[in-house]
């Protein structure tokens, strides 16, 4: 009895397609491809030209994003000065015209000294540097309000590629209208 049942089980659930072309192979109705390579298949992407790595949202259109872009500048003092020569003097100057052109920039000023001397005297050293150039920012019309300054203990703005102890001070312009697309995070991407 047992083995009529199995049978009949088996019988019972191998099917065949009454219908062979109801069940053939079908034309795809929608575009599931993604052409841009976006994470949107292009039957749902609105923005079938998204920029490479950009983060979606689900029409595949990419987020744009004010993206500062930073333009640093180094300016040298002597070992143990806090005046300029006329070289750097210029690069000063130049520096203020720059932030008269472009009026939303802000500028960072990082003071910093050479690791000779104790921490006190470089720190006075450091904020002497960095008034050294505040001073002549002011006299050629940049606003007082337009640049932050901070000292090599606390260098909050410091790119990592400057960081380390010299005899100069770092100028950061933070330029604030260059818009351009948030990167997706990656594993391997930059």
């Amino acid at each position: 009895m047992k083995n009529l049942l199995l049978i009949a089980t088996i019988i019972g659930l191998s099917a065949c397609a009454s219908d062979p072309v109801l069940y053939g192979p079908q034309e795809q109705s929608r575009d599931l491809y993604d052409s841009d390579v976006d994470g949107v298949i292009n039957a749902r992407d609105n923005c079938a030209q998204t920029q490479d790595q950009a983060v979606t949202d689900n029409d595949g259109c990419p987020a744009a994003t004010n993206i500062p872009h930073a333009d640093v500048r180094v300016i040298d003092f002597g070992f143990d000065k806090d005046t300029l020569t006329p070289q750097e003097q210029v690069k000063v100057i130049e520096l203020a015209e720059d932030m008269k052109q472009n009026t939303q920039t802000q500028l960072y000023l990082i003071g910093d000294t050479s690791v000779e001397g104790t921490d006190e005297y470089n720190r006075k050293l450091a904020q002497r540097r960095v008034k050294t150039v505040t001073d002549i920012l002011i006299a050629n019309g940049v606003n007082s309000s337009r640049f932050q300054t901070e000292t090599y203990e606390y260098p909050i703005h410091m790119p990592k590629n400057l960081a380390g102890r010299d005899t100069r001070l770092i100028a950061i312009l933070s330029i604030p209208d260059s818009t351009g697309y948030q990167k997706q995070w990656q594993l391997y991407g930059n």
